[in-house]
């Protein structure tokens, strides 16, 4: 039986149940794997597989996937580089997630428009239904029902203590990061509910009570600016500034503290994200410090300069920041924490040379991304691009690489430019007009 012969193969059913999947990631827990292998996981090793067996693999690679291509290769080779557990895992999980991007990238360049569409409104409807059962979490909590569906933070400054929404996601990071994903995409992808789905997402965003709110907000700003012609030269530049200045904003309040007082200083250092060995007095009174989150940034830099071409090792950080908390190099404060920043995490573990071909892997699902809006100005393009500046944002402060949902949309962005069905169509929800771009192999 030929599986491709059919509406949808199996590759391609699998591939829709592996996107309304992703965002369910802490549905169980073993010894053997911690939280790594879960339903997601599931799903994609047979993608995978079946796409490695069912398409032809022959066609040279277009120059766009060579950084990517080349980046997972970096990150493999440096198991050999710095051999180690942590170093196997992280370079078999990067490998890993490229088979994902790979395998969405074949099947949506087999697929016809209608098939992208479900693909991403499937992913859309997952992260809604997590935003829903997180809501369902935060009243079962304040009914005094504990669950995992949310964290309970203690000693946050100015809010104080606070529950934040989670769902079935690893972290409320996580949640936001994928709803705010979501609802880039439901703007053109749903036309019926689509407030509804809209206002649920951004429920879940706020509730979810992360920074990433603002990247969200500087990445959709940027990205309405690039795509409006009918602005004035000096609004463009003054909002412009304005949302540069959200990312500046959410960057410092990740990195650094509002002036506190002693007492206040003395209730906030309880917390588990607090640094404290950087103080910046304000006034005789106030004082800034430095979060935990600033320790690792210049943990890994250290890291950075002691090894810069080919780093300390994929996840060898923590091993790196406790030898040197052990010598007395780093403070004893500093927590057994992921660099939680992809800049300064790639510099540390990879060296220059991952960082490099990290940033031209970006760099070329952008340029591709104009390419086709060069080609029509496409609402779902957009929201792509939106998601992409979003996620390059998040990566100042978060580790995101091993978000499923990168790789996924990267697999789409590559799949929709590099069609086989020829001519590709792309359709905006909002006009009629269609557009042909020629297929490149």
């Amino acid at each position: 039986m030929n599986l491709l012969k059919h509406k949808y193969s199996l590759p391609e059913i699998l591939l829709l149940v592996f996107a309304f999947v992703i965002p369910f990631q802490r549905l169980f827990y073993s010894s053997c794997f911690v939280y790594k292998f879960q339903l997601p996981e599931i799903i994609a090793i047979p993608v995978c597989l079946l796409t490695l067996w069912l398409y032809d693999h022959r066609i040279k690679p277009h120059p766009a996937v060579y950084p990517v291509l080349l980046f997972t290769v970096w990150s493999v080779l440096s198991i050999g580089f710095h051999f180690s557990k942590p170093a196997i895992l992280e370079g078999l999980g990067i490998f890993y997630l490229f088979l994902i991007g790979y395998a969405t990238y074949k099947i949506v360049s087999h697929a016809r428009q209608e098939y992208h569409e479900l693909l991403l409104k499937l992913f859309v409807i997952g992260v809604l239904l997590n935003c829903i059962l997180s809501l369902f979490g935060l009243f079962l909590f304040y009914r005094g029902l504990e669950n995992d569906l949310g964290i309970w933070y203690a000693h946050y400054p100015i809010t104080g203590s606070l529950y934040r929404m989670k769902g079935f996601t690893s972290h409320p990071i996580m949640l936001s990061n994928l709803a705010i994903c979501a609802f880039f995409l439901s703007m053109s992808l749903f036309r019926k509910y689509r407030n509804l789905i809209l206002v649920t997402l951004c429920i879940g965003i706020i509730l979810s009570l992360t920074k990433s709110i603002l990247s969200g907000i500087a990445a959709f700003g940027i990205v309405f600016l690039l795509n409006s012609n009918h602005l004035r030269r000096g609004v463009s530049i003054l909002l412009c500034i304005v949302f540069v200045s959200i990312l500046v904003l959410k960057e410092y309040t990740t990195h650094f503290t509002f002036p506190l007082s002693n007492a206040q200083a003395s209730i906030v250092s309880q917390a588990q994200y607090w640094g404290g060995d950087i103080k910046i007095p304000v006034t005789p009174t106030h004082t800034i410090y430095n979060t935990l989150y600033a320790q690792l940034k210049l943990a890994s830099w250290e890291a950075f300069l002691e090894n810069p071409i080919t780093g300390v090792g994929g996840g060898n950080t923590n091993g790196y920041n406790l030898e040197k908390v052990n010598q007395g190099l780093l403070p004893s404060s500093l927590r057994h924490y992921d660099p939680h920043s992809t800049v300064f995490g790639v510099l540390a573990e990879f060296g220059f040379i991952g960082f490099t071909l990290l940033l031209l892997s970006f760099v070329s699902v952008f340029k591709i991304i104009q390419l086709i809006l060069i080609a029509q100005k496409s609402t779902l393009l957009v929201g792509l691009l939106a998601i992409f500046v979003f996620i390059a944002f998040e990566g100042l402060s978060a580790d995101i690489l091993n978000y499923r949902h990168l790789w996924l949309l990267g697999g789409v962005v590559f799949g929709i430019y590099f069609s086989k069905i020829s001519p590709t169509i792309i359709l905006d929800k909002d006009s009629t007009e269609t557009s042909q771009i020629s297929t490149q192999t």
